[in-house]
C-alpha cells in the first residue's frame, strides 16, 4: 500500500478560463493527458463523509486501477492507495459493491467502519491535464458528472508553502479569483442530489 499526504489546492474554474490556461501551458509545458473514471463508495448513512473520508476506486484510460481511502491527516488528507487490476474492478463497479484489500480493511475497522456496509455511491469521469513545474504537479481538469461539466485548477506539491505560493501565483497571472472548492466526491454528491 502506498501512503501520501495530500497537499493541495483546487480551484473551480470557468470554461473560458479553463481554455485559455490549457491553450498557454500546452505551449509552454510537457503535459499529458488522459481520462479517469472515479467511483465513490460510502455506507447508505455516509459515515465515512461524516468521517471527512471517502473511499474511491478509479479507472484510468480503461486500462489501470486502483483504490485509495482518504482520511484527514493535520490540515490535509491521507491518501492510502493500493493498485487493483482493472478487470477487477470493473467487476466492482459493475456489483455496486466492493471486497477491500486487507491493509484498507484495517483502516476502516480502525475508524468504527464496517466494509460490508460499503455500496457504489456516485460517480465522475475527468478528463486530466497534467504537468510537473516548479516541484509541483499542476492539473487541469474537465469533470463530468451524468450531464453536468465543471472545470477545476488543482496545485500538488510536497509542502503547503511551495503548493499555496504557485497556486496563487497561477491565480493572479491569468486574473482568476479564489473560489471555494468542494473536492471532486463532494461534488460528486451535490450533483447527484440535483
Amino acid at each position: 500500500m502506498n501512503q501520501e499526504i495530500e497537499i493541495e489546492y483546487k480551484n473551480i474554474i470557468t470554461l473560458e478560463e479553463y481554455d485559455k490556461m490549457l491553450n498557454y501551458y500546452s505551449k509552454r509545458e510537457n503535459i499529458t493527458s488522459w481520462q479517469q473514471s472515479n467511483y465513490y463508495f460510502d455506507t447508505p448513512d455516509l459515515q465515512l463523509k461524516k468521517e471527512n473520508s471517502a473511499l474511491r476506486l478509479r479507472t484510468i484510460e480503461n486500462k489501470k486501477a486502483e483504490i485509495t481511502l482518504k482520511t484527514p491527516y493535520e490540515d490535509h488528507l491521507l491518501e492510502n492507495t493500493i493498485n487493483l487490476d482493472y478487470n477487477e474492478s470493473r467487476e466492482i463497479v459493475s456489483a455496486g459493491q466492493i471486497d477491500l484489500p486487507d491493509a484498507i480493511e484495517r483502516i476502516l475497522k480502525e475508524m468504527n467502519i464496517d466494509s460490508n456496509r460499503l455500496k457504489y455511491q456516485a460517480s465522475m469521469t475527468t478528463l486530466r491535464n497534467e504537468w510537473h513545474h516548479s516541484n509541483c504537479t499542476i492539473a487541469l481538469d474537465q469533470s463530468s458528472y451524468i450531464d453536468i461539466k465543471d472545470y477545476e485548477l488543482e496545485v500538488e506539491a510536497p509542502t503547503d508553502k511551495i503548493a499555496q505560493e504557485t497556486f496563487n501565483r497561477i491565480l493572479e497571472q491569468f486574473s482568476i479569483e479564489k473560489r471555494e472548492t468542494l473536492n471532486k466526491i463532494a461534488r460528486a454528491f451535490q450533483y447527484m442530489q440535483q
